[in-house]
């Protein structure tokens, strides 16, 4: 049950000579009605780890659900009665407010005076009603629970206000534009939660009345500030001058010396083509160069992360339970700064060939300072983590875009556009020098990203006797069909400390997306390809030590002793310690992820039909992979659940 409502404006007008204003918004209201979130993933993990469940009695009745009668060792709830909207149902009314408005004030010729204000508006009121368990449903098999009604109101708020004072100026063949602003974003959630059990009346459910009521509430606020001022000055169209400043502040950092930090930036550009000496060099319509430098800066941390929180600590006092605070396990950090970056681009604009081939390459290099980072602290200082200003990354990299107009005659037309970027990063220092830090894997001269651990050299064998015997001297006993990992200094010795290794890079070296475009009279087909490359992902290893379900995998036996994953055994943890080593994959893949195709009628028809136009089409979402170097997984999504999609529509105008 979805209903939608939703008003969309925009007005430009002048008010004189000197004042125009405007105004552009957009407001929806929703009301949805369903099971509840809760009952469906009740249901999958129901279904997945019992697959064999009775959910109903003889009688049509749901079944008891415990430890017992499910199967899987475990107290949930029967997964059929959790997804039932007759005792389940969720409803979600929600409004959102997206606006801006705009004055603008121009009292002499090239001063201009602008404000703008936006403001992003939302709300929803979320319903739950659970009606009353029967016999040992739910957490711990509780025996008939009582009926539930739990009510959640949470607003998200941010507004934007923006100045701006602007002078150009032209003089000759110099083109002058100075600019100075100020910009302030400001962001609130509020969310009220109450919670009520035994209800007067379960059958009118969300407008019910609760026994026993309990609530809470939380609220987070933070917000930007920001002085601006730019210089873009050009010469005869040929060479260009852009100097920036910014000073910006974040509340979230907590020193009153750190709020506020300087970020300047300058930009040169020379469009070779206008010059004298390429006038006569046909092939060539457009080439721009150019080069830039700046500095910016992230403050992306949580509110209140400066600031020490305490959790409650319940402990029984004369015959009650008693609360007290102590300091979360989270160490406060009061003088965090901005993280900075700086980077310079190298860039090049061209188009050749009466522009049947256009882009732009960038090469751009980076260094960032004191990154925001959560960083481990040994336990025995009475915490775990901390936010840090830590060490320093470089990074560099290429990002090339490209168009071309492949064929072109009177009714057809083949067009492809490019987008490639490759990128790789490093870590230079971090809060202890050059030296590395295990326990978060960061190392120096590695990228942030990476995958450490036991390398695996497939699976020991019964020829590999010898081999056990020595290692089970050392204490690690292992048998035919576990991992092999692999004994980097070979002292026939499995530890942590010298044989695990950086097995690769989680990030992606290269992302690419390319799009082909062809027409043909009223006909349109386009298809857009995407492809992450060369880097690894952790599958997290697969062992069969649980009575769920789970996808075929070749595992070893005495006759399949070839097998990519190891032998099923309970005999130690997870079946294998080393089972994860299996996990590390190479990720590379190139994916279809949109096809569409469309017909518009003509002109001389659409007169006919009395109409100005006409268009039907068809879209498929994520078709299907090309190549996968992970076959179990859609690595656009890193997830064995992908969203395929077909959509039919008629687009017509009167």
């Amino acid at each position: 049950d979805f209903q939608r409502y939703s008003f969309k404006a925009n007005v430009d007008a002048k008010a004189g000579k000197y004042f125009k204003f405007g105004e552009s918004v957009l407001i929806t209201a929703t009301d949805r009605l369903t099971q509840s979130e809760g009952g469906n993933f009740a249901a999958f993990n129901g279904a997945r780890n019992a697959p064999y469940f009775q959910a109903y009695d003889a009688s049509g009745n749901y079944t008891e659900s415990n430890a017992a009668t499910r199967g899987d060792g475990a107290n949930a709830a029967n997964y059929l009665w959790a997804t039932d909207t007759k005792y389940n149902e969720t409803r979600v009314k929600s409004k959102k407010i997206l606006g801006n408005v705009y004055g603008e004030f121009e009292p002499i010729e090239g001063l201009k005076y602008r404000l703008t204000v936006g403001l992003d508006y939302n709300v929803a009121d979320g319903f739950f009603f659970q009606e009353k368990e029967p016999l040992n449903f739910g957490t711990g098999g509780t025996p008939g629970r009582s009926s539930l009604l739990v009510q959640e109101r949470p607003i998200e708020q941010t507004t934007n206000v923006t100045n701006t004072l602007t002078y150009h100026k032209k003089i000759g063949k110099s083109d002058l534009t100075f600019m100075a602003g100020y910009e302030e974003t400001n962001f609130r959630f509020d969310k009220v939660r109450l919670q009520g059990r035994d209800l007067f009346n379960s059958n009118i459910r969300f407008a019910s009345v609760a026994t026993t009521v309990a609530g809470a509430n939380e609220a987070d606020i933070w917000a930007l500030r920001g002085l601006l001022g730019r210089v873009f000055y050009s010469y005869d169209d040929k060479y260009l001058l852009t100097v920036s400043v910014r000073s910006d502040g974040a509340s979230q950092l907590f020193d009153d010396g750190s709020k506020f930090s300087l970020f300047p930036s300058v930009a040169l550009a020379w469009r070779i083509s206008q010059e004298k000496f390429m006038q006569n060099i046909s092939w060539i319509n457009d080439l721009k160069l150019r080069i830039g430098g700046g500095v910016t800066g992230n403050s992306a941390i949580d509110a209140y992360a400066t600031k020490g929180r305490t959790v409650a600590l319940f402990y029984p006092f004369a015959g009650s339970v008693t609360a007290a605070s102590l300091p979360s396990t989270t160490l406060a950090n009061q003088a965090l700064d901005w993280e900075k970056t700086t980077q310079y681009n190298y860039g090049i604009d061209f188009s050749i060939f009466k522009r049947k081939i256009s882009g732009s390459i960038d090469l751009y290099s980076s260094q960032t300072k004191d990154l925001l980072m959560a960083r481990s602290l040994p336990t025995v200082t009475g915490y775990v983590t901390t936010i840090e200003n830590v060490g320093q990354t470089a990074n560099k990299g290429v990002d090339i875009n490209i168009s071309t107009v492949n064929v072109t005659t009177k009714n057809f037309q083949w067009t492809t556009n490019i987008n490639a970027a490759w990128q790789k990063d490093r870590i230079v220092s971090l809060s202890n020098g050059k030296q590395d830090d295990i326990n978060n894997n960061w190392f120096i001269g590695q990228p942030l990203g990476v995958i450490y651990g036991f390398a695996s050299n497939g699976m020991w064998q019964y020829a590999d006797t010898a081999a056990l015997a020595k290692f089970a001297l050392n204490g690690n006993t292992f048998t035919a069909g576990q991992v092999r990992p692999i004994d980097q200094n070979g002292d026939n010795k499995i530890d942590g400390n010298n044989d695990r290794v950086i097995i690769g890079h989680t990030r992606p070296r290269w992302v690419v997306g390319i799009t082909n475009g062809f027409t043909y009279k009223g006909f349109e087909l386009s298809f857009f390809i995407y492809g992450r490359l060369n880097y690894y992902f952790n599958t997290g290893g697969e062992a069969q030590t649980a009575r769920g379900n789970q996808r075929q995998i070749d595992y070893w036996t005495d006759n399949n002793q070839n097998a990519e994953y190891q032998k099923p055994f309970y005999s130690v943890a997870s079946g294998d310690a080393y089972s994860p080593s299996l996990g590390y994959k190479k990720a590379s893949f190139m994916k279809i992820r949109n096809i569409s195709a469309s017909y518009n009628l003509p002109t001389n028809m659409l007169k006919k039909m009395h109409m100005s136009s006409l268009r039907f089409y068809v879209q498929a979402t994520n078709p299907g992979m090309l190549f996968s170097k992970i076959k179990f997984l859609d690595m656009d999504v890193a997830s064995n659940i992908s969203n395929r999609g077909f959509t039919f529509g008629i687009n017509a105008g009167f």
